[in-house]
């Protein structure tokens, strides 16, 4: 099932109310975790949330836009679409929040496609530190480059391989909207009247998120 989207002015959306009861969203939700956002001091708008949960989609989405580039690379394109400083950092609360968003998002296709791009993005590694020219004491070469040829190519079957992958789990995420005409529910829609609710902080206390 899908947790987030991403609309037309590029801001992050839940698909469905449901996502909210996750227990490790609702932190992200109250005032007391938004309070002190520039441009939303009070937290009312929930800004941090809404910018942290666009971070969540774009580093760790399978639709994310960058989901071929390696973990490195794909965080460090998420943090500089949300325009976070350089400094920042995960919060304990997001950090909570991230095996449980890659866990509902994913089905078992996706699990071993995931297995299978970290696997790859290690070998990329491996080979960017390859030396074809070491040698041991004895003059032989470290890394044999008719060995290192050899295992280069394999990599178009190991391609196709991963494109059929991605097309099953492409298949396996596919939903319909169970709500008017084609319309998907989310916090920001019209129809959501989660901003109308009674937001409760971390200290109990109630106010109005209007």
């Amino acid at each position: 099932m899908d947790w987030l989207k991403i609309n037309e002015e590029g801001e992050v959306e839940f698909v469905a109310d449901e996502v909210k009861l996750v227990r490790q969203v609702q932190p992200l939700l109250t005032l007391a975790y938004n309070k002190g956002t520039k441009g939303d001091m009070d937290g009312r708008e929930r800004k941090r949330a809404k910018q942290e949960l666009k971070y969540l989609f774009l580093a760790y989405s399978f639709k994310s836009p960058y989901k071929d580039y390696n973990e490195a690379e794909r965080l460090h394109e998420a943090k500089l679409d949300c325009n976070f400083p350089t400094s920042w950092q995960e919060s304990t609360e997001l950090k909570a929040l991230i095996p449980q968003f890659t866990k509902g998002t994913e089905n078992k296709v996706m699990k071993m496609l995931q297995t299978v791009h970290r696997f790859m993005d290690k070998f990329e590694v491996h080979l960017n530190g390859l030396d074809l020219e070491e040698r041991d004491k004895g003059g032989s070469y470290i890394n044999s480059p008719r060995e290192v040829i050899a295992t280069l190519e394999k990599l178009p079957r190991l391609a196709e391989t991963l494109q059929e992958l991605e097309n099953q789990a492409k298949l396996g995420v596919v939903i319909k909207s169970s709500s008017r005409g084609d319309q998907e529910l989310g916090w920001m829609n019209k129809d959501n009247n989660y901003g109308k609710r009674k937001a409760i902080d971390s200290t109990g206390e109630s106010s109005d998120s209007d």
